[in-house]
């Protein structure tokens, strides 16, 4: 997340970013930056928790400090969790004698269950 705060000083510019809801403890957000990262340790899984919503707020620095926030979606993709196997498990393949190298013989192409 990025914000701008235009008003007088370079000190009353600063912007801090906080969670105000919704990360679950899955998420964080550099104060700083605004970068929002996974938590080490946590665990995202497509078929438990398939989106996130969180709203991040932006507070400046000026007296009296001013604020805005912004909602967000995150989407986690589902990613292969199994292992992928040849079906059939066992090939017969015949080559000519005369094959050169580096000559495709066999493509197998592995699926997951």
């Amino acid at each position: 997340m990025n914000a701008t705060d235009n008003d007088g000083t370079e000190r009353n510019r600063g912007v801090n970013y906080f969670i105000e809801s919704g990360s679950s403890g899955i998420f964080g957000v550099d104060v700083k930056t605004g970068c929002v990262y996974v938590q080490v340790g946590a665990q995202l899984d497509f078929e438990t928790v398939s989106v996130y919503s969180m709203t991040i707020l932006a507070v400046d620095q000026g007296s009296p400090p001013l604020n805005s926030t912004a909602e967000f979606l995150i989407y986690v993709l589902d990613v292969g969790e199994t292992t992928p196997h040849a079906d059939p498990r066992s090939f017969q393949v015949t080559v000519l004698d005369n094959m050169g190298g580096g000559e495709q013989v066999f493509d197998c192409k592995p699926r997951r269950p």
